[in-house]
């Protein structure tokens, strides 16, 4: 038999209820918090002592819901200051995967400047020799002079003698040192007139917050002139106006100066200074000469000569006791003009100047007299006739010495030691809280204070000659005002040495460097700290117990 199906039920009754309605929110699993509800994320410091030492572990990671899911952190610190601008990375890991994706860099922000100490390199100045120089360094609250170089103005220096006052910007401490350079090279004649001035000298600069700071450095003493000196005596210009020295007159005929103050040895390459040659022509135009400048060759050198913008260039022949000259005369020749002729004609007319050097061996003294031997010679010097002005003349010298002189004065000068700059280490980063990493390594934590000597050398701020570097010569000496117990093991030639059996922190710890020279001793003041690990907490989430990884990596 056959059945026909029933027909269908209306919409409504019970055997086709009604759709439901779809739900009014998300169910609380698919929550994008819920979803990573139990996800493992930690944050970590660096691997290796050094990155270890920047950031330590404080308080736990911290996970808290946030609409797209799940936000970590955790609370980066350490109880010392770490040393500017060391760096670490922050580690992030997502059940125990690290995501280097994720690491961040982050460096240690340098400290704003708060003290200024400075060294005066240069005790004397002299007319023709103005170079003041002097070295400084910004230091922070704890003692590095790694610092933020917009904390603090740039530094001023500042000399001062009752009514007269010079005072110059100074260049940023932009050296391997951590050092910054001032430098005097011109003063007023008035610093020089009489027996001289003495003036102190300071350094100053103002910080960020308005606070002015600086630093005394002691004095210098700006040499009284000779009383001969004048500026155009020592020129090379063409001119008829020079005023005569006193003392030279047309019987005299022809003087040679030089400088009045001291000049460095070591050839060329580290200094020149010229001897400038004059003439009293008697009225008549001075044409053609041949001179000698006799010196002890021993002592001094020849290196080069220039000659008059008027007078042709002269033939030079150097000799066991001198070098000589000769022009052959006029640059116009024959077809010189009225005005031409007037600047060979006058009572201090400039022919030439040689430039000399002292020989390298040659050790810091006052050479004159037969010693030395210099002094001036003029074969002869013709006039635009070819008659003789001066045949067979020995010429006169002015020196350092006020009066002239038949044979003429060299003060040689030596470098030495001005001073120290004294820090905490390294060179590269000044750590000024010294961590005491016994307690981690059960090795003695040594660091060795920098220190810095500079020197008088005043022919300019860079080099060798300038700074080296003294912190492992040896005679080096440390003492402390106040030393706390159980802070240091020991601190010999100014190596700072702490054990395990050293428990104890100390913050700005005021040191005395003392460095020992050859002749003399310099201090300086340096702020240090020590920080000692209180306590050493090793903690794992390992239920396994798996291998650790030690900071070398075994």
């Amino acid at each position: 038999p056959s059945f026909a199906s029933p027909p269908p039920a209306p919409v409504g009754s019970p055997a086709h209820p009604p759709p439901s309605r779809p739900p009014s929110a998300t169910p609380f699993f698919c929550e994008p918090a819920s979803l990573v509800d139990g996800v493992n994320a930690q944050i970590r410091p660096g691997r290796g002592d050094a990155e270890n030492l920047v950031f330590g572990r404080m308080g736990l990671d911290v996970s808290a819901p946030a609409a797209t899911g799940m936000i970590a952190s955790r609370v980066l610190g350490r109880s010392f200051a770490p040393s500017s601008p060391q760096s670490g990375v922050v580690r992030a890991f997502i059940q125990t995967r690290e995501y280097t994706s994720l690491a961040t860099q982050q460096t240690a922000a340098l400290r704003d400047a708060a003290v200024l100490q400075g060294v005066c390199r240069t005790e004397r100045a002299w007319v023709d020799r103005t170079r003041l120089r002097v070295s400084f360094q910004a230091k922070d609250d704890l003692g590095s002079p790694l610092v933020l170089a917009g904390s603090y103005q740039q530094v001023m220096l500042l000399v001062a003698s009752d009514s007269l006052e010079i005072r110059v910007a100074c260049g940023l401490a932009l050296s391997a040192f951590h050092l910054g350079h001032c430098s005097i090279t011109h003063a007023a004649d008035a610093w020089f007139a009489g027996g001289g001035t003495r003036a102190e000298v300071s350094i100053q600069t103002k910080l960020a917050d308005g606070t002015s700071i600086s630093a005394a450095l002691g004095s210098i003493h700006f040499v009284g002139q000779p009383a001969w000196y004048d500026p155009q005596l020592r020129s090379s210009s063409v001119t008829t106006e020079r005023a005569p020295p006193p003392g030279f007159n047309a019987s005299v005929g022809l003087f040679i100066t030089l400088p009045s103050s001291p000049v460095y040895a070591g050839g060329a390459s580290v200094e020149t200074f010229f001897a400038n040659v004059y003439v009293h022509t008697r009225g008549d135009v001075a044409n053609s000469w041949r001179l000698m400048i006799f010196f002890n060759t021993s002592v001094l050198e020849y290196v080069s000569v220039e000659v008059s913008s008027i007078f042709r260039a002269p033939v030079v022949t150097e000799a066991d006791d001198g070098v000589s000259f000769s022009s052959s005369g006029l640059v116009c020749g024959t077809e010189c003009t009225a005005q031409q002729l007037r600047q060979a004609n006058g009572s201090v007319i400039y022919l030439m100047r040689a430039k000399l050097a002292v020989r390298a061996h040659v050790p810091a003294a006052t050479y004159d007299g037969e010693a030395l031997n210099l002094h001036l010679y003029a074969f002869e010097v013709l006039n635009f006739g070819s008659g003789f002005i001066y045949d067979k003349l020995a010429g006169m010298a002015y020196d350092a010495r006020d009066t002239v002189q038949s044979l003429g004065q060299v003060v040689v000068q030596a470098t030495s030691m001005a001073g120290i700059f004294a820090f905490p280490p390294t060179l590269a980063q000044p750590q000024a809280v010294l961590p005491n990493t016994a307690a981690l390594t059960g090795r003695t934590a040594s660091y060795a204070t920098t220190v810095v000597a500079v020197s008088t050398y005043d022919g300019g701020d860079a080099g060798t000659l300038v700074a080296e570097d003294v912190s492992g010569s040896g005679a080096l000496a440390c003492d402390f005002e106040a030393l706390p117990p159980g802070v240091l093991n020991s601190f010999a030639n100014c190596v700072m040495q702490m054990s395990t059996a050293e428990t104890s922190s100390a913050s700005r710890l005021n040191m005395t460097v003392t460095f020992m020279g050859a002749s003399a001793s310099f201090t300086q003041q340096v702020t240090i700290g020590v920080h000692a690990f209180a306590s050493i907490v090793l903690s794992a989430n390992d239920t396994t117990l798996n291998r650790y990884e030690a900071l070398d990596g075994t």
